[in-house]
């Protein structure tokens, strides 16, 4: 038990100097204006194209005479998943600049030996390095939460499929972080780790595409590893146990393999 208390306390210590680490330089302020301002501009051009439509329909339904065409307008299907499928695009840009420091610094400044050489383990140095960016990309998202207050402030949108919506983000962008971990611990160059950390991200989302142009058990494979497929799911308000062991077993065999290219740096 007492093991336990002082696994907690190191891990919780890291946390906090990650963390710290990210306020006392210019790239926390950085990647929080980008997302809010990027994210921003993207909600208002789809809140206004929304708006367009529905003056549109409303033309229609008094020119046919058929009101139930406004009801084909839905703030979820046509603003709310957009925006949400938007921010996994920003997520594969930004996650690996956030990660790309966490271990790779360490190497660069020569401060890994003695990391690796203190009493904490290395699977409490990885989680600890890890929640660290964790809590500040929750933070980054709750900044984008807002633009979905105004919605339920003006409109009425379902709120089910927006809450297992960012369950999903969360999961992509924890998924995208373990990523980057794990490439931030194969080099000292921070460059070459967001490099790496973004072909991985980037061929995560892109083989969903090539699953549809795929048929048999090769298209049913790349559909499977595919980020965009078990989101879909997350974002229509689906909440499915084999979506969140696609991405729970990817977090942790990155985790994994992050506390394994440490340890075996003791070796070389």
């Amino acid at each position: 038990m007492r093991n336990c208390i002082l696994s907690m306390k190191s891990s919780c210590a890291i946390v906090n100097k990650e963390l710290k680490g990210y306020f006392v330089s210019p790239i926390a302020y950085s990647v929080l204006c980008v997302i809010t301002v990027i994210s921003g501009i993207y909600f208002y051009m789809l809140l206004s194209n929304f708006f367009a439509m529905i003056n549109q329909y409303q033309m229609y339904a008094q020119l046919y005479r058929n009101p139930a065409l406004l009801e084909r307008l839905n703030l979820n299907e046509r603003v709310i998943a957009p925006f949400l499928q938007f921010l996994i695009i920003v997520l594969i840009f930004v996650v690996p600049a956030l990660s790309m420091r966490l271990i790779a610094e360490e190497k660069k400044q020569k401060t890994d030996e003695l990391l690796m050489t203190s009493p904490i383990s290395t699977f409490n140095i990885v989680l600890g390095k890890f929640f660290g960016s964790f809590f500040f990309i929750l933070l980054a998202l709750s900044l984008t939460a807002l633009f979905m207050c105004i919605l339920f402030y003006f409109g009425n949108p379902e709120l089910g499929p927006l809450v297992s919506g960012y369950i999903g983000l969360i999961f992509v962008a924890t998924l995208l972080l373990s990523i980057g971990l794990f490439t931030s611990s194969l080099t000292s160059n921070q460059i070459n780790a967001y490099f790496i950390s973004f072909a991985i991200g980037l061929l995560l989302l892109i083989i969903g595409w090539a699953s549809q142009l795929t048929s048999g058990a090769i298209g049913s494979v790349l559909g499977y590893l595919s980020i965009t497929g078990h989101f879909a799911n997350f974002a229509k308000g689906t909440l499915d146990l084999n979506d969140t062991l696609y991405f729970v077993s990817i977090i942790v065999f990155f985790i994994f393999l992050t506390k394994t290219s440490l340890e075996s740096s003791k070796w070389r």
